[in-house]
């Protein structure tokens, strides 16, 4: 004969309740973060573009977005010359072949944001093991 296993959760919709709870104090938190390493992020790469007034610096701009099911916090450089700041260019010659040169890579806006997502993964991690939770691992 087998015997009939049984389990019971006592307490499972206060422990729901309770996740629940949680996962909109760490959303609310989370958005914090976010709002605070993106705006840090900002203010460096304003800092550090060339020119301190200008297309460029008027174009960093942040967007800020807060749904029921999340968040999203992005910095984006509206300046139609961002990319080529950031990227640079290749040597360029005209039709008869003058060489009008090469824009060279600042990389100004890229690293700041891998800077910044190093940061704010940090946080989050630092935002988690104060709340209780074993964080391990890297991203």
């Amino acid at each position: 004969m087998s015997a009939a296993a049984q389990f019971v959760f006592h307490g499972a919709e206060e422990f729901r309740a309770m996740l629940r709870e949680m996962g909109a104090a760490f959303a609310d938190d989370a958005y914090t973060l976010a709002v605070t390493e993106i705006e840090t992020a900002e203010a460096n790469v304003k800092a550090a573009y060339a020119v301190a007034d200008g297309d460029l610096v008027e174009g960093v701009t942040v967007i800020k977005k807060k749904t029921r099911t999340g968040v999203s916090v992005t910095l984006k450089n509206k300046a139609h010359h961002a990319w080529l700041y950031d990227n640079g260019s290749v040597t360029r010659q005209n039709r008869r072949g003058a060489n009008r040169g090469r824009m060279p890579a600042k990389h100004v806006f890229d690293r700041e944001m891998v800077l910044a997502r190093k940061r704010f993964v940090e946080n989050i991690k630092a935002m988690m093991v104060r709340r209780g939770l074993k964080v391990t691992g890297d991203v």
